[in-house]
């Protein structure tokens, strides 16, 4: 396999990268996924996301023809000719709407954001050796270990490790990996909607400010040509005073025609935007349609040892999931009370880890004396960054697989718990405000 060099931005996230959620297939009939798989580790989805990236952002990268095969191989993604040309489209889209964003860093952020919905389903279509532990999600060995916020990121993590395992069982059968391709598809299609409900509420409106323009224009050229009547100056002068009299006594119309004129520029830009993400949406159907193929054919031969006919295999998949489902919610008090511990002002929280904290040698102790206020402070937020990334890589990449009243108590409890508790700059507070955002984005449930 060819190495790829990676980007700045992988780079600077190496050192938060945390333990991908592996999926385990029973089928290992493909060559060169198998040959990969002897040489490295599946990449974590934190370095997989910036050369994701890259490639959407970067035409002439994309064109390599070597990057795209060489990442998915490293993400023991079978680069089939299929799956390449759907993710390919797909980087493409995403690219033309990161530039349609501009310089608008908030726009972009969001725009970007939109790799994790290729993740989700590029992790449809890995694969790993069979008979190997599923790696456990990283607890970071950071000053947070030993305080009582870090106790709480590790009930945090322990719940998460034990669902994932569970969800990647599920999906290592057939019907797992058909029911959370279903659901990918339901929620890609109902976002498309959307985007064409706010295409027609875009187009309304661009017709309303094109009416009031066309008002306000006819307005002037009356004001104009009732004014050109009552002056009586020499052709010159009444031309200047023409224009003087009619631009002071019309400064309403003045203003409301540029307004309309504005608010049409801005919606242009934003239909453009629309128009995008609807396009990317579309391309990234294509690679479910592309992936989902693959996987039909590669599990063909052994469909029934895994599933051992479909309806058995749907009445156990209902069961596991609804296990899963009520486990989920029984801890969700739990879970959210951990995470209340971690968005706790900084000052509060600072103390309450000062008091709480047990050095292991003096070694330890003296570095955390000596250590600045503002250096503990940057590296609590490096690890609060680094939690609230695998927080929020968990929720977003198995959206599709949990049921979907689960996430929505999930999504409304992150909701209420952001908000009554959440604070500006915290990792945490704004993953969960990601997090419950995109739970709820292509969700047929009513808020």
């Amino acid at each position: 396999m060819e190495t790829q060099q990676h980007t700045g931005e992988a780079h600077a996230l190496t050192s938060l990268s945390p333990e991908v959620i592996v999926i385990s297939s029973d089928d290992e009939d493909d060559d060169d996924v198998e040959a990969v798989g002897k040489e490295q580790e599946v990449i974590p989805w934190v370095e997989a996301i910036p050369r994701l990236l890259a490639l959407a952002e970067d035409r002439e990268q994309l064109d390599d023809p070597h990057e795209l095969p060489a990442l998915l191989r490293e993400m023991r993604v079978n680069p089939s000719i299929d799956v390449r040309c759907a993710l390919r489209s797909a980087c493409e889209a995403l690219g033309q709407l990161v530039l349609l964003s501009g310089d608008r860093v908030r726009r972009r952020r969001a725009s970007s954001a939109l790799v994790l919905v290729l993740c989700e389903v590029l992790s449809l279509a890995q694969v790993a050796p069979p008979h190997v532990e599923l790696p456990r999600i990283k607890k970071e060995d950071s000053n947070l270990t030993a305080s009582k916020a870090g106790r709480s990121a590790r009930d945090v993590l322990d719940l998460v490790t034990e669902w994932n395992h569970v969800l990647s069982k599920i999906l290592a059968t057939h019907v797992g990996k058909q029911s959370a391709f279903s659901n990918t598809l339901a929620r890609l299609d109902a976002l498309i909607l959307q985007c064409l409900r706010e295409h027609g509420s875009i187009g309304e409106q661009m017709a309303m400010h094109a009416e009031g323009k066309e008002s306000a224009a006819l307005k002037w050229v009356e004001t104009v040509a009732q004014d050109q009547q009552e002056l009586s100056e020499d052709a010159r002068e009444r031309s200047f005073l023409l224009f003087d009299r009619a631009f002071i006594a019309n400064e309403a119309v003045r203003t409301d025609f540029l307004n309309h004129h504005q608010a049409h520029i801005a919606l242009v830009r934003q239909e453009r935007r629309l128009a995008a993400r609807r396009a990317f949406y579309e391309a990234t159907v294509l690679l479910t349609h592309a992936v989902a193929a693959q996987q039909d054919q590669d599990q063909g031969q052994t469909e029934s040892e895994q599933c051992g006919g479909d309806e058995s295999g749907e009445r156990a998949l209902e069961m596991q999931m609804n296990l899963l489902g009520n486990g989920m919610l029984h801890c969700l008090e739990d879970f959210c009370s951990a995470l209340r511990g971690l968005m706790m002002p900084a000052s509060r929280q600072h103390g309450k880890e000062c008091s709480s904290t047990k050095r292991s040698t003096e070694k330890a102790a003296k570095a955390e004396t000596n250590a600045s206020p503002a250096a503990r402070e940057s590296e609590r937020r490096a690890a609060l960054v680094a939690f609230a990334k695998q927080l929020e890589l968990f929720w977003l990449l198995n959206r599709n697989r949990l049921p979907p009243a689960v996430l929505d108590v999930v999504a409304a409890s992150f909701e209420s718990l952001s908000k009554a508790h959440g604070r500006s700059g915290c990792p945490v507070s704004d993953a969960l405000a990601r997090i419950y955002a995109g739970l709820r984005a292509g969700s047929s449930s009513p808020r």
